[in-house]
């Protein structure tokens, strides 16, 4: 495939003229996004590409014998026709199943038979996206509008023959075509996956096309929606300065957070009024957490038999692994049962929760009820289903500088847990619960990490919600919020470390466009000065009056969220009280956020 070559191009509208002598190479093989402002011609350049204008003058080479899509600024759906009808308009031949099956990992399950017009307005954009993606094209034109973004673009892609092998498969929703658990190099990809010598990284689909150095499927991406996938890439390639990589792209790192009784709730009392018949019945409850005790009386019926649906163990290596997935085992209610009744249930189903965390938190929620022991989960008629996480890898571990034995989960993980879960609640024709007993101090707090948002991209389809801990940080002092009242003002926190430890890490977070630099005073006086705010700054330093070692990394805009962010890490801390100097370099509000590890990550000491 040629590159596509506009050349000297001239258009105009009633003597406006849109373009003059405008020339642009479109490279093949690679995504291309032209952003602009409205009405500077994105539309005009979208319709000569496509055949649907001619230029006054000039040419335009290399769309010669191309089958073209495209996805406008509006959705453009046949209002009486249902969504999988739209998808199938121009794709006949496109197999009913097999849509909506892509129609669900886009989080449109539920509202196949709907006719358009009954659709949400968010539904109508994934129905319109999903159609031009599933249709056989070679160049793929994608209009988007204001909705956000600050700039619209026009995205231009090629067929993904050169990335993946598989030609037209679709980018935004990474589908599994791309690598198959039942492939020959599955073996391959799960050792991969769970050695040490590799790392995880998140990307969102559409940021994929503009890294040249990830090569697909070399990289074995796993789907986790239509947002994200989970790339995993040789340590070596990314160890010595992971910072680099962007901080949404690093998995941030989960901890256990309590599990509470439903009494104070009000739970029971509700359940227990018999005009409400509220048990859970035909409702998914699903877990994310340590694991179960599938053994425990409080995850069985009366007859003996397993409330559980199935379990995915993604530390356990002995079983098979679930469909469309890469590591770890899945057990069946089938499988349990046969456990259950056997003289050693785990000889045949190894999985367990050693921590407990989990089977609490699922007994809260959906135990049994037992009268002699006056206990009673919350739905005790709900089915169940688990995903126990494997423990963070060491890189990790050590980048965010956790203690020792600290349970500590990965973000990828946990987001690839939430689509086991939709697509068993899928398979099952049920509505799904998603309960995330685990919390993390990291990120923005503002909705905008890659597990929020596929949990939030889950409750876009009817049925689906999640549950998440509240956490237990009041009074820990982990949290600063901060405000100074004018530009070149300073705002100074200190960081009390009561005992020897192997370090900590500190993120610094303010809302666009207010714009911070930070500097550090050690117990001992020695400093960091405040550096200027600038894309990809680093500040490292060594100090001589102690061991200690600190790094500071600004991202001006973070991609997901657009604020600012400022990442510390302090290895090797001098006992006494670390001062942390904020300073304003652009005012508009003056507020920003810090924040230390969350209770059981960090190391002792603060």
């Amino acid at each position: 495939m040629n590159s596509i070559q506009l050349s000297h191009i001239n258009m105009a509208y009633k003597e406006k003229w849109v373009m003059k002598n405008f020339s642009l190479t479109i490279p093949a093989g690679i995504t291309t996004c032209v952003m602009a402002p409205s009405g500077s011609g994105k539309t005009t350049l979208l319709r000569l590409l496509m055949g649907l204008e001619r230029p006054l003058k000039g040419s335009i080479t290399g769309m010669e014998g191309q089958k073209i899509s495209a996805v406008f600024q509006e959705d453009r759906l046949c209002e009486q026709l249902d969504a999988v009808s739209n998808i199938r308009l121009p794709s006949p031949r496109l197999k009913e199943d097999f849509v909506r099956e892509q129609m669900a990992a886009i989080g449109l399950a539920g509202c196949e038979g709907q006719p358009a017009a009954e659709l949400s307005g968010g539904m109508r954009r994934r129905t319109a996206l999903l159609r031009g993606l599933l249709a056989d094209w070679d160049i793929l034109f994608r209009m988007d509008d204001k909705t956000g973004f600050s700039i619209p673009r026009l995205v231009i892609f090629f067929s993904l023959s050169s990335y993946t092998g598989t030609k037209n498969t679709p980018r935004s929703t990474m589908e599994q075509r791309l690598i198959s658990s039942n492939s020959p190099f599955s073996e391959d990809a799960r050792e991969r996956i769970l050695s040490q010598d590799y790392v995880s990284l998140i990307y969102h689909n559409e940021t994929i096309p503009f890294r040249r150095d990830i090569i697909l499927p070399e990289y074995l991406p796993q789907p986790v929606d239509w947002q994200y996938a989970v790339l995993n890439a040789p340590l070596d390639l990314y160890a010595p300065d992971i910072p680099a990589q962007g901080y949404f792209t690093i998995p941030k790192l989960y901890t256990l957070l309590d599990a509470e009784s439903l009494d104070a709730s009000g739970i029971l009392e509700l359940r227990n009024q018999p005009f409400f018949n509220l048990d859970g019945s035909r409702i998914l409850l699903g877990f994310i957490d340590t694991g179960i005790n599938y053994r425990h009386p409080a995850f069985r019926n009366p007859d003996g038999t397993t409330r559980i649906v199935s379990i995915w163990d993604q530390a356990d290596q002995t079983g098979s692994v679930p469909a469309g997935f890469l590591y770890g085992s899945e057990y069946t209610a089938s499988q349990i049962n046969e456990a259950l009744f056997s003289p050693d249930p785990l000889s045949l189903v190894p999985t367990d929760d050693e921590n407990g965390h989990g089977t609490a938190l699922a007994g809260i929620a959906a135990g049994t009820p037992d009268e002699t022991a006056g206990f009673s989960g919350a739905a005790p008629g709900a089915g169940i289903v688990v995903v126990k996480l494997k423990p963070a890898k060491e890189y990790l571990r050590d980048y965010f500088l956790v203690q020792e034995n600290a349970p500590a989960f990965q973000e990828d993980d946990c987001m690839l847990a939430v689509r086991y879960l939709q697509e068993q609640a899928q398979r099952l024709n049920l509505p799904l619960v998603v309960c995330f007993g685990l919390g993390t101090n990291q990120g923005g707090h503002d909705g905008h990490t890659p597990l929020d948002e596929v949990l939030l991209s889950m409750t876009f389809t009817a049925g689906r919600y999640s549950i998440t801990a509240a956490g237990n940080e009041t009074g820990a002092g982990h949290h600063y919020f901060g405000k100074v009242s004018g530009l070149g003002e300073t705002d100074e926190v200190e960081i009390t470390v009561e005992q020897e430890n192997r370090g900590f890490t500190l993120e610094l977070w303010s809302f666009a466009p207010d714009l911070f630099s930070l500097g550090i005073i050690t117990p001992l006086g020695e400093q960091i000065s405040p550096a200027d705010p600038r894309i990809g700054a680093t500040q490292s330093v060594s100090f001589i009056l102690s061991p200690s070692s600190a790094r500071i990394d600004y991202e001006i805009v973070e991609f997901r969220s657009g604020s600012q962010l400022i990442q510390v890490r302090v290895e090797n801390p001098p006992v006494g009280i670390w001062r942390f100097q904020a300073v304003s370099r652009r005012y508009v509000n003056g507020s920003f956020h810090m924040w230390l590890p969350i209770t059981g990550l960090g190391s002792p000491g603060f």
